[in-house]
């Protein structure tokens, strides 16, 4: 797997037009400033997710105060079982973060090659230890988001 994801299911005992609007209720409808650039209402206390969401679908990302590069996006559905529904959650980066890792890997990646060929071992070594560290801290910090955007929809639908 090239970019970090993560796939996850719930199952609800309510129907999927009440799981949609528990999460409407906590999200906000698109982009967002930053928190500490917008004046703060108790309406816009509540919003955990910024996102948008259809019927049967929905995609949002958590709401934070300060920009992080590997917050997930969180596409989602609902399906229903007719005895509740099934959430099917599917999370991973977003493109710009996709590109700045890709883009890091591949320099990384090469320069240690380039280095290595050229004899340098020390270069070379310290290119692909980057390469290394540069993956560590992107899964790593992706995993610990995921698991806090877990934690804010179980709350959401009460589990």
């Amino acid at each position: 797997m090239l970019f970090p994801r993560v796939q996850y299911s719930f199952h609800l005992p309510i129907s999927v037009e009440h799981a949609v609007d528990l999460l409407k209720a906590v999200t906000h409808k698109g982009q967002l400033l930053p928190e500490k650039y917008q004046k703060e209402d108790a309406f816009e206390a509540i919003k955990k997710f910024n996102g948008k969401i259809l019927e049967q679908k929905f995609e949002v990302s958590q709401k934070v105060k300060q920009g992080q590069h590997f917050i997930p996006l969180i596409k989602g559905e609902f399906i229903d079982t007719g005895k509740g529904c099934v959430v099917k959650v599917d999370c991973q980066l977003f493109f710009g973060s996709k590109l700045l890792f890709l883009l890091w890997n591949i320099v990384s990646f090469f320069l240690g090659i380039f280095f290595m060929l050229k004899g340098n071992l020390m270069y070379g070594t310290t290119a692909f230890c980057c390469f290394i560290l540069n993956n560590l801290v992107a899964y790593s910090s992706f995993s610990m988001h995921v698991k806090k955007c877990k934690i804010l929809l179980e709350e959401v639908f009460d589990i």
